[in-house]
Parts: C-alpha cells; structure tokens; sequence
C-alpha cells in the first residue's frame, strides 16, 4: 500500500484512481448514468494557522488532476516576480 510522505501523495493518488477506476466500470454498464469525471479537485489543508486562532493554514493548496487531457483549452505561466512575497 502506497503512504504519502515526504511531498509525495502516491495514497491520495492510488484513491482517486480506484474511484475513478470503479466509476469507469460503472459507466461501461450504464452510460446514462456514472459518466466518468474528465478532472478532480482537490483542498487539501495544511500547515499552521497564518496567525493565533486562524482557520487558514500556510500550506494550504488545491491540487487539480485531469483525467482527460483533450478538456484543456489552454494554459498560462505565472511570472516568477508574481510569485515571491
């Protein structure tokens, strides 16, 4: 069995691809129902709170997968200046 650790979610991975793995074999049975998901989104928090009390976490982040590459339109970089604090 996979464990996330170190920055590396091969659990949280091996999860969403059972789940989507199930919802496709459903789909083959049914195709007006369980139509497979093209992404997923995910919140996931972590980290300490930004200040005493605080719900927001600094780590917090929401990863996106795309299961079917032939949804995205287009995709942009953010400049390196806008990611420094």
């Amino acid at each position: 069995m996979p464990v996330n650790q170190n920055g590396n979610n091969a659990l949280d991975c091996m999860v969403i691809n059972a789940l989507h793995g199930y919802r496709d074999r459903l789909y083959q049975r049914d195709k007006e129902h369980n139509r497979p998901f093209d992404t997923v989104r995910g919140l996931y928090l972590e980290g300490s709170g930004i200040f005493p009390g605080s719900m927001l976490r600094d780590k917090t982040h929401i990863q996106i997968c795309v299961r079917n590459t032939r949804v995205i339109k287009g995709y942009f970089r953010v400049p390196e200046e806008h990611l420094r604090y």
